[in-house]
């Protein structure tokens, strides 16, 4: 009776994972949770060893790591192609404000010392958190992933800190929104919600 009483809150934890997941609107991370969640109930039912000779929970693992993996590439900043231009747009905008922009007040020139170090490193920082993802992805298995992500939902987003200096840029010298492409405008300032 334990053993139903243990899967049916794996399963109840997959659920309200998901439904986090959907609330943020990542769909496919949802879906690769919710799966996750019913798998280890399973597991948990049937017997973790029972589990791993069972040809069709083999392919459920292997389905719900290809359904997590793309949620990695869907979800994460580094695969924004236009996020990532962005970058390199705000970057080249914020460090020319002195010719859009005069006189430059004491927080203007605070920006455009920030902007440098944020923006040249914001695609470093995306990349380097799209590996981890991937490789949580690839090596943690369904049981690790399932308390991964029931962690990872209690913690806040990573910061784009170049989109939020480009919105306090655009605050003090509004001139930059009509340099900036419009697709990068609003790439910038989606992120730096």
């Amino acid at each position: 009776m334990s053993r139903f009483i243990i899967a049916a809150i794996v399963a109840l934890l997959g659920i309200v994972v998901a439904v986090v997941f959907l609330f943020k609107g990542r769909v496919i991370m949802a879906v690769s949770t919710l799966l996750t969640g019913f798998y280890v109930a399973f597991t948990v039912i049937f017997g973790f060893y029972n589990s791993l000779e069972d040809p069709l929970l083999k392919l459920i693992v292997v389905a719900i790591g290809a359904i997590g993996l793309v949620g990695v590439f869907t979800s994460n900043r580094a695969f924004n192609i236009n996020l990532q231009n962005a970058h390199a747009e705000a970057l080249y905008e914020i460090l020319t404000l002195e010719t859009h922009c005069t006189p430059m007040s004491a927080e203007l020139l605070d920006i455009q010392k920030s902007a440098l170090p944020a923006c040249a490193m914001q695609s470093n920082s995306d990349q380097q958190a799209a590996v981890i993802e991937l490789g949580k992805g690839l090596y943690f298995g369904p049981r690790l992933s399932l308390i991964d992500s029931t962690v990872s939902i209690s913690g806040a987003d990573r910061p784009d800190y170049c989109a939020q200096i480009y919105k306090a840029a655009i605050t003090l010298c509004p001139t930059i929104v009509y340099l900036t492409s419009k697709e990068s405008h609003n790439a910038l300032i989606s992120a730096a919600k």
